[in-house]
């Protein structure tokens, strides 16, 4: 949760910054932190966004 400390103000900025990191994430093939940040994105009020990206 040390990302928290360091989110930007701006959440669109915040969104841009999840979904890099959901992109390495899969680039990495690390699918428990993707989904967590789909689950994220889900909760944040973000549904389109997360239905949208590949699993």
């Amino acid at each position: 949760m040390s990302w928290v400390n360091t989110a930007s103000i701006i959440p669109e900025l915040g969104i841009i910054r999840e979904l890099n990191m959901y992109f390495l994430a899969v680039y990495e093939g690390n699918s428990s932190v993707s989904a967590d940040i789909k689950n994220i994105l889900k909760i944040s009020g973000y549904q389109n966004i997360a239905d949208d990206l590949p699993k």
